[in-house]
C-alpha cells in the first residue's frame, strides 16, 4: 500500500468511556406519523436540534445525525416535494449552514426534488472537506485498529456508524468536479478484514476451528460470533474476578456458644 495520506471528516473517538458526541441546541418541533402511509395514523412530536455548521472537527459528524433526522421527518411528516422540503430545512438551519443553503437554492432553483437535492449537496461540500470525502473515509476506516481499553462491540458499533454515516457524505467529485457515477462504497471483504484483524488470534481460530471459511461468512455472521465470544469472555472474568476476592465469613453461633462468649467478655 502506498503511503498516500487520507483525511476523513469523521474521526473514530478514542475514550469509549465516554458516549459518542451528538449534536445539541435549539430544536424545531415536529409532529409525525407513527405509521408514514397512513393518514389516519397517530401522531407523535420529534425535536430536530438545528444545525449552524459551526462546530469545528465535529462539523460532518454533526451534519451526519442532523440529517438522518431530517429524513426521518421528510418519511413521517411526510413532505413529498421539493418546496415542501425546502421549507423543512430552511426551519433547522440557522447561522452560516443557512446562509449557504440560500445561496444554493439561488444558483440550482427551489421548485423540484432534483432541485432539493442538489441544493443540499451544494451545501455539504461546504461542511466536508476534500473532493472524495467518501473515498477518504473509506480508506481510513479500513485501516483502524480496535483502541486499547474498547470492547470489540464498541468498536464495531463505531465503525457500524462511519458505515451508515456514508449515506449523508455529499458525492465524490471527479477531476472535472462532477459527481462520479460510481460513488465509493465500504466493500464486505474489506469490512471483514478490519474486523478479524482486531479480535483476539484466539478468537478466529475458534472462527475456523469447526471447518470455516471467514471468506465465505457473511459480515453479520462474523460480528455476530465475535460477540457470542466476547460476552463468554466476559462473563469467565467476571466469575474468575469473584472466585479471587476475599469472602466475609459469617460465624453463626449456638445459644450456648453465645453465652460461653459473653461470660469471657465478662
Amino acid at each position: 500500500m502506498s503511503n498516500q495520506l487520507f483525511l476523513p471528516n469523521i474521526v473514530m473517538r478514542t475514550d469509549f468511556t465516554k458516549k459518542r458526541k451528538t449534536l445539541k441546541g435549539p430544536t424545531v418541533k415536529f409532529e409525525l406519523r407513527d405509521e408514514p402511509n397512513n393518514v389516519d395514523s397517530g401522531v407523535h412530536e420529534k425535536k430536530v436540534v438545528q444545525y449552524d455548521g459551526e462546530y469545528g472537527d465535529d462539523n460532518a459528524k454533526f451534519w451526519c445525525q442532523f440529517e438522518a433526522a431530517l429524513r426521518e421527518v421528510f418519511r413521517r411528516k411526510p413532505c413529498a416535494t421539493g418546496p415542501s422540503k425546502y421549507g423543512v430545512l430552511k426551519s433547522c438551519l440557522t447561522g452560516k449552514a443557512l446562509n449557504e443553503f440560500e445561496a444554493a437554492a439561488e444558483t440550482v432553483g427551489n421548485e423540484t426534488n432534483a432541485h432539493f437535492e442538489e441544493a443540499t449537496n451544494l451545501l455539504k461540500e461546504t461542511i466536508f472537506e476534500g473532493d472524495t470525502p467518501r473515498y477518504d473515509q473509506i480508506e481510513y476506516i479500513k485501516t483502524l485498529k480496535k483502541p486499547r481499553g474498547a470492547t470489540l462491540n464498541g468498536f464495531v458499533s463505531e465503525i457500524d456508524q462511519m458505515v451508515a454515516d456514508l449515506r449523508y457524505f455529499p458525492s465524490d467529485l471527479d477531476g472535472d468536479g462532477n459527481a462520479l457515477d460510481d460513488q465509493p462504497t465500504l466493500e464486505d471483504d474489506e469490512y471483514k478484514k478490519v474486523i478479524i484483524k482486531s479480535a483476539p488470534r484466539q478468537w478466529f481460530e475458534k472462527l475456523t476451528d469447526d471447518g470455516s471459511d471467514p471468506r465465505e461468512l457473511s459480515v453479520q455472521d462474523i460480528k455476530r460470533r465475535f460477540r457470542r465470544m466476547e460476552r463468554r469472555e466476559q462473563h469467565k472474568n467476571r466469575r474468575d474476578e469473584r472466585k479471587r476476592s476475599p469472602k466475609e465469613e459469617t460465624l453463626f453461633l449456638s445459644p450456648a456458644m453465645w453465652m460461653q462468649a459473653m461470660l469471657v467478655v465478662v
